[in-house]
């Protein structure tokens, strides 16, 4: 009646039915749990690689801590153990390890960095901490950064996760269970690197100074780290600024787009032959992610964030960074590449939550099926080692304050 094709429709309405307390009463609990339980978090240093400044390399530090274990199991697709009001209960103890990478400049100057946590990729590891961007936002501008694997979508997942597809699809709540306990292992690294005793430990000293200023506390998420950070970062009330580097919401916007999901849509395309039945699965997924990516906590945001997209994504469409820029009410920073809907400009300097795009010469995909990317080029992986896109990411952390450094609309010929 309205004119729409019904062959070209994919989804002809979509309602919520969940409040706000429902999607994050479990972790606040978690959260507060370790607050009042588990505070004094335990931990080892277990090596610590010396710095290399000549050659842009940072202090290294690895260790491992102590944190209250919520799932039934740690190895594994296990569930949550839960009390009977439905809230996760801490059973037992776990082991977690953790990456620290202390910029060059705060040792050779002598004086404590402001913390900077860290999320990594897409089934990625912490080890993306130490990767070769970060040691020169680190080295530059004086950070230590540190990082955890993201449990729950970490390396080590992604094979159980594709066995779940396969055999049981209704095991997936099992993997936002994981990450669950992957949000309180990141809360729980956030708070030992604000105490004193990690802050005193002898690896992050340097001639009687220690390197950590933990009164400020910030978070750096790219890709997977993006669309995960946001709703942890809304959640950690101790985090003050926020960089969301090539990231989006939700996920069910974002899967058949991005191009790291294409395995296991395929897999899904095998196993059911009706595109609708995917569809349909993809939107309940979602009801399942809400509580652990951004999208769940988007109204709680509560603190300004600094979102860097790339035009021609092919991992995490600019179409998802979009939605999450308009739901933090974030302003576009002009000069830009294009207007973008709901998004009212405005020339830098300027204080609150802001959006820009970078045109590495890749369009955006015309569907919903990732970007063509040419051999030389992949803006969701250039972004992030863009000198301009690090001064402007220091700028808006120490300061508060957003601004430009392109010349014109940010490009990379």
């Amino acid at each position: 009646q309205e004119g729409f094709a019904k062959e070209e429709l994919q989804l002809a309405w979509s309602f919520t039915t969940r409040t706000a307390q429902n999607t994050r009463a479990p972790i606040e609990h978690m959260r507060n749990t370790i607050d009042n339980e588990y505070s004094d978090i335990s931990f080892s240093v277990e090596s610590t690689e010396p710095e290399d400044c000549e050659n842009n390399k940072g202090r290294v530090i690895k260790g491992s801590m102590e944190v209250p274990l919520f799932l039934e199991e740690w190895t594994g697709m296990h569930p949550l153990r839960r009390d009977e009001q439905g809230l996760p209960v801490a059973h037992d103890m776990v082991s977690v390890p953790f990456s620290v990478l202390v910029g060059c400049s705060l040792i050779e100057e002598e004086r404590s960095g402001p913390l900077l946590q860290y999320g990594h990729g897409l089934f990625g590891t912490q080890g993306e901490v130490t990767t070769g961007y970060n040691h020169t936002l680190a080295n530059t501008y004086g950070y230590v950064m540190f990082a955890a694997d993201w449990t729950g979508m970490k390396r080590q997942d992604a094979p159980t996760i594709t066995l779940t597809l396969i055999q049981n699809p209704s095991g997936f709540s099992y993997l936002t269970d994981r990450l669950h306990q992957g949000w309180m292992e990141f809360y729980a690294l956030s708070k030992l690197m604000q105490s004193n005793a990690l802050a005193t430990h002898e690896s992050f000293m340097h001639n009687d100074v220690s390197l950590i200023d933990s009164e400020k506390l910030y978070f750096y998420g790219n890709s997977q780290g993006a669309v995960l950070g946001g709703g942890y970062a809304a959640m950690n009330p101790n985090i003050s600024r926020v960089i969301l580097g090539v990231g989006g919401m939700p996920f069910n916007l974002l899967l058949k787009r991005a191009q790291g999901f294409e395995p296991f849509i395929q897999l899904m395309e095998t196993m059911y032959r009706d595109s609708a039945d995917i569809t349909v699965m993809e939107i309940l997924f979602e009801h399942l992610w809400e509580p652990v990516e951004s999208v769940g906590w988007a109204s709680a945001m509560d603190k300004p964030v600094l979102i860097q997209a790339a035009i021609g994504d092919c991992s995490v469409p600019t179409i998802g960074a979009q939605v999450m820029a308009r739901s933090y009410g974030a302003t576009l920073i002009e000069p830009y590449q294009r207007e973008v809907f709901g998004l009212e400009p405005q020339s830098t300097p300027f204080e609150g939550s802001a959006y820009v795009e970078w045109d590495f010469g890749v369009p955006d995909s015309d569907g919903p099926y990732p970007a063509e990317l040419p051999e030389d080029r992949n803006p969701h992986d250039d972004l992030r080692n863009q000198p301009e896109a690090m001064q402007q990411i220091h700028t808006f952390l120490s300061e508060g304050v957003v601004e430009h450094y392109c010349e014109g609309a940010c490009s990379v010929p």
